[in-house]
C-alpha cells in the first residue's frame, strides 16, 4: 500500500466511523500533541534566549534545554512506536472498546478491528505470529 493511500485512509477513517455513531477517544492524539508541542516550545524558547542574550550567557541553559528536548522527543518516539503501536482509531461502539490497528505483514499492510466481538479472528491472526496490541487503551 502506498504511503499516500495509507495516510488518506488513516485521515478518512475517523470521520467515517464517527458518522456510524462510533465514539472516538483522543488520548493517544492528545499525548502525542502535548509531547511534540512541548518540545517545540523548549526549542523556540532556547532560540529566543540565545538570540536576545547571546551564547555566552545562555550556554548553561542551552545544555539543559537540549537534554529536555532530547527527553521529550525520546518519550514521543516511545509513545508512537511502543504505546500507539499502529493504532489508527480508538473508541467505543455500542459499549465495546474498538481499535483499528495497522500491522505490517511481510511488506504489506493489514488493517484489523480489535474488539471483543472479533475474538475468533484475533485468535487466527495470533496463531500466524502477528502481534496485536493487548488492549485498546
Amino acid at each position: 500500500m502506498s504511503p499516500d493511500l495509507k495516510n488518506t485512509t488513516d485521515d478518512a477513517l475517523p470521520n467515517y466511523l464517527n458518522s456510524l455513531k462510533f465514539q472516538q477517544r483522543h488520548l493517544y492524539t492528545d499525548v502525542r500533541l502535548a509531547l511534540g508541542y512541548t518540545a517545540v516550545v523548549v526549542a523556540a524558547a532556547t532560540f529566543a534566549f540565545d538570540y536576545k542574550l547571546g551564547w555566552e550567557r545562555t550556554k548553561a541553559g542551552t545544555l539543559w534545554a537540549v537534554i529536555v528536548y532530547f527527553a521529550l522527543n525520546s518519550a514521543l518516539t516511545y509513545w508512537i512506536w511502543g504505546v500507539e503501536s499502529g493504532r489508527v482509531y480508538v473508541g467505543e461502539w455500542k459499549g465495546k472498546k474498538v481499535c483499528f490497528v495497522v500491522l505490517n505483514v511481510r511488506g504489506g499492510v493489514l488493517r484489523k478491528i480489535e474488539a471483543d466481538l472479533w475474538a475468533r479472528s484475533r485468535s487466527r491472526l495470533v496463531r500466524r505470529n502477528i502481534h496485536l496490541p493487548t488492549s485498546c487503551g
